[in-house]
């Protein structure tokens, strides 16, 4: 049975935003926080990204921050616990805290610099916590080095996050003490996570536990809503999953029955709160929309009762009502997602679009109206696409037509990259670029799930095949060109 929350509103209390402040606040979860940032004094071009990593529901948003003049941009994240976000270009990050129901104002102001960190200040209930995140909190990347033992790995770990936690220690007059004990265990949780990831690091599998077990008590785990805590306690598997879950080996129902022996080994270790979101948080995981919305109907309908099995087990473990509900709704969305997605068929008409070329130009399908269109749909990340470039070159080259045409979509807006790998590859057809909303829309509106992809339109603007196998491209386009 669930028992009723009958406290909806969660209030956390941090104290002292300043050497001189005493001032709290409460959020409400479930509440809207708004990210709204100011650019100023902006001569150029720039971009970043957005990221913002959800754990209940489990997803990720990535949201394309573009700008070229001094504007102000908003953004709304509906937000259950508070959440550390990051906004990265491809040479550098910041990152800050956001709360539900609450704003957080970030000024760029490139009068001071270029550097995003130079450059940027916030204003808001956690605008000391955000300078903290921004200029003082780090994070290890690193792998270990060839030669050095587990044992000589987990000292380098231990000395980088002892300094982190000293330089934490060291500001404790000008952020609040709550945070402080927040961002403590958010660094023991992330320093034990370093240790157990290097055994994949290495090729290897380890056993079920983590070696900080001292430092971190998971019966009476605190912030067990934090990123970090639930990539932790993912780790926690039996030993059968040494070799089963070898990338190479894996499959939906290994990795199904994976996540519930890891909730049956931690029913014992973790708090009821604990447990609640986290068993929610792991059938979230299944339900991984940009998965879903790639099935087929026969998987989906064995992703569907896998799902609800999974939930329908675990229920009586999510004693939190609010949580379980939010699940049940996120589950419904996802297939609701499904069920009504837009996919394309052979004899529909186009979608069409309009996006920038490399000159800047504004170019649609209408543009290509009469001509035999194949959309190749990548991304200047995408090994596969750049691997596959030469494959293109080599079509247009054998099939000649006056009447068909190559265009290039680049999904992301890395506009000096595009440009790069084009010119570097000598990379042939029409190319445009995605910008603003492009990419989402037009991956809702292609089905598209995975780059590269390809759709094949005909002389008239309809879709003759709609996420063409690379290996059939040839082929399709040798039937359709006369």
């Amino acid at each position: 049975m669930h028992k009723t929350i009958s406290i909806i509103i969660l209030i956390l209390t941090l104290v002292a935003f300043t050497k001189h402040s005493n001032k709290s606040f409460s959020f409400i979860p479930n509440g809207k926080s708004l990210i709204s940032i100011k650019i100023e004094n902006c001569d150029s071009t720039l971009h970043y990204t957005l990221l913002i990593n959800k754990n209940l529901p489990s997803s990720q948003t990535l949201k394309p921050i573009d700008f070229n003049k001094d504007t102000t941009l908003n953004h709304k994240v509906d937000l259950n616990y508070p959440l550390h976000a990051v906004l990265y270009s491809k040479k550098e990050k910041v990152e800050f805290l956001l709360i539900p129901d609450n704003t957080l104002q970030l000024t760029l102001d490139y009068s001071k610099g270029s550097a995003l960190k130079d450059v940027i200040s916030y204003k808001g209930e956690t605008s000391d916590i955000s300078n903290y995140l921004t200029h003082h909190r780090k994070h290890l990347y690193s792998s270990p080095s060839i030669g050095e033992s587990v044992d000589q790995y987990n000292q380098t770990v231990d000395d980088f996050y002892d300094s982190e936690l000293s330089i934490l220690d060291s500001l404790s007059n000008t952020i609040p003490q709550e945070f402080i004990e927040l961002e403590r265990a958010n660094i023991y949780y992330e320093r034990e996570l370093s240790k157990s990831l290097q055994h994949g690091q290495r090729y290897t599998f380890h056993r079920q536990f983590i070696s900080g077990r001292k430092q971190i008590d998971l019966l009476h785990m605190n912030y067990y809503w934090l990123n970090n805590a639930t990539s932790l306690l993912a780790q926690i598997r039996p030993e059968k999953y040494d070799t089963l879950l070898d990338y190479k080996n894996t499959n939906a129902d290994i990795f199904n029955t994976f996540c519930q022996d890891n909730i049956d080994t931690l029913k014992s270790l973790l708090n009821e709160k604990a447990l609640s979101y986290y068993v929610a948080h792991r059938s979230s995981v299944l339900l991984n929309k940009k998965k879903v919305l790639g099935k087929n109907p026969t998987e989906y309908n064995e992703l569907k009762n896998r799902v609800d099995g999974f939930i329908t087990k675990n229920a009586s473990l999510i004693s939190d009502t609010l949580i379980y509900h939010s699940l049940l709704e996120h589950k419904q969305a996802v297939y609701h997602a499904y069920e009504t997605r837009n996919n394309i068929k052979k004899g529909d008409r186009v979608p069409n679009f309009y996006l920038q070329d490399l000159n800047g130009k504004t170019l649609n399908l209408n543009t290509y109206k009469g001509q035999l269109i194949l959309l190749n749909f990548w991304g200047t990340y995408c090994a596969p696409c750049i691997q596959s470039i030469p494959q293109k070159n080599e079509l247009i080259d054998q099939l000649n037509k006056d009447d068909f045409t190559l265009i290039n979509i680049c999904t992301d807006n890395d506009f000096e990259l595009w440009k790069t790998i084009i010119k570097d590859n000598e990379f042939k057809g029409e190319h445009v670029i995605c910008k603003g909303q492009w990419n989402e829309l037009l991956r809702s509106k292609y089905s598209i799930n995975t780059i590269p992809h390809y759709t094949l339109i005909d002389r008239n603007g309809m879709i003759l095949k709609n996420n063409i196998p690379g290996d059939s491209l040839k082929t399709y386009l040798e039937k359709h060109i006369q």
